[in-house]
Parts: C-alpha cells; structure tokens; sequence
C-alpha cells in the first residue's frame, strides 16, 4: 500500500527536519575513570566539586565524558623543570 492510499490519496506529509542530533559522547562511569586515573573515587568527587573534572548527571548519576577526561589529564601535565 503507498502512502497516498494510506492518508485517503493525499500525499505524504514531509517533515521538516528541526534539528540535528548530536553525538553521543562515551561517558564513563566514576569508578571507571578512577581506575583509569589510578585513583580513589572519592578523589573524583572532590575534583567534580572544586570544579576541576566535569561531570554529566544523568538522573543523579555522575558520568564523565571521555574528552573530558582526557581535557583534564592535558590540563594536568605539567613539564620537569630542571635548575642548573
């Protein structure tokens, strides 16, 4: 059956497109960046609240993207510095 048939012979409504949807990020769990950080969980709820590493809640769910993440580390690093 085509679409016309089906809506009493008048042509398919198209919708217009509203918005595009953007891609998920890979979010991660505390205990999985804490792990991967080498580092207590209680330690990422301290860098959440000093406003160090974002956190996405889902519900009242903490999760962390993995560019976050990663951003964070980055902004982590720091250079030896050697005196003479």
């Amino acid at each position: 059956m085509s679409a016309s048939v089906a809506n009493g012979g008048r042509p398919a409504a198209v919708l217009p497109r509203v918005f595009d949807v953007p891609e998920v990020p890979r979010l991660l769990t505390p205990a999985q960046v804490a792990e991967r950080l080498a580092v207590s969980r209680s330690a990422i709820y301290a860098w959440v609240r000093a406003g160090h590493l974002t956190a996405i809640y889902v519900g009242r769910l903490p999760r962390f993207a993995e560019a976050d993440v990663l951003e964070f580390i980055a902004s982590r690093r720091r250079t030896a510095q050697v005196t003479p």
